[in-house]
């Protein structure tokens, strides 16, 4: 059942769904722009109050849901692009702001939650297509770069974490069906190369990590359902077959292991 009350514009909702009294009243007053949503479901009384004010664009919303006492404020700034969330939920007072500067396509977010004062920046340049996040979260200066490459398409991710000069390349060549993955992180010198090719279903994953030449090969063969996996690991030519026969539901599993023998020189 609907019912409208058009001098205190009152909107009544009632139903009794499923054996459910439930009723909700939506009153809006249009004086001081203030919207109350009240309801008794399933014997709990919830009441929600919106009020905008539209001279300092302040939206307040309060409730007593499940008697706590809830009140959040949201305060833009249509001048400095700044959005301020306010709120005292729970005995906590928590404040947020978000300002927005459209030049330079800077993004600052800061707040003083649980007696922390957190500032995280993020700055994106079109013309490089690089994107800069810092913040000083909790004594720490951090500093985190994204910059992409269309032309390469090539992504390079740097940061200085923590005292830690890490950077790290993903390079993806589309024509080969090529990833490259490479850092320098922790003075270590590391290359990942991943393959696939679409003709074959074979995936190639070599790398040299810790002077390590490891290549692993994964191939599956969709007519036999038979997934084979070889690597070279610690020169060891090592073969696992899996395969699958649909008719019994039977798996067949071989395993290859063989250690590569130094030839003898003459």
């Amino acid at each position: 059942m609907l019912e409208f009350d058009k001098f205190s514009n009152k909107l009544t909702v009632s139903t009794n769904t499923d054996d459910r009294d439930i009723k909700v009243m939506l009153e809006f007053d249009k004086f001081s722009n203030k919207l109350t949503v009240s309801t008794n479901t399933d014997d709990r009384d919830i009441k929600v109050m919106l009020e905008f004010d539209k001279f300092s664009n302040k939206l307040t919303i309060s409730t007593n849901t499940d008697d706590r006492d809830i009140k959040v404020m949201l305060e833009f700034d249509k001048f400095s692009n700044k959005l301020t969330i306010s709120t005292n939920t729970d005995d906590r007072d928590i404040k947020v702001m978000l300002e927005f500067d459209k030049f330079s396509n800077k993004l600052t977010v800061s707040t003083n939650t649980d007696d922390r004062d957190i500032k995280v920046m993020l700055e994106f340049d079109k013309f490089s297509n690089k994107l800069t996040v810092s913040t000083n979260t909790d004594d720490r200066d951090i500093k985190v770069m994204l910059e992409f490459d269309k032309f390469s398409n090539k992504l390079t991710i740097s940061t200085n974490t923590d005292d830690r000069d890490i950077k790290v390349m993903l390079e993806f060549d589309k024509f080969s069906n090529k990833l490259t993955i490479s850092t320098n992180t922790d003075d270590r010198d590391i290359k990942v190369m991943l393959e696939f090719d679409k003709f074959s279903n074979k995936l190639t994953v070599s790398t040299n990590t810790d002077d390590r030449d490891i290549k692993v090969m994964l191939e599956f063969d969709k007519f036999s359902n038979k997934l084979t996996v070889s690597t070279n690991t610690d020169d060891r030519d090592i073969k696992v077959m899996l395969e699958f026969d649909k008719f019994s539901n039977k798996f067949a599993l071989k395993i290859s292991d063989k250690v590569k023998m130094p030839r003898a020189v003459h």
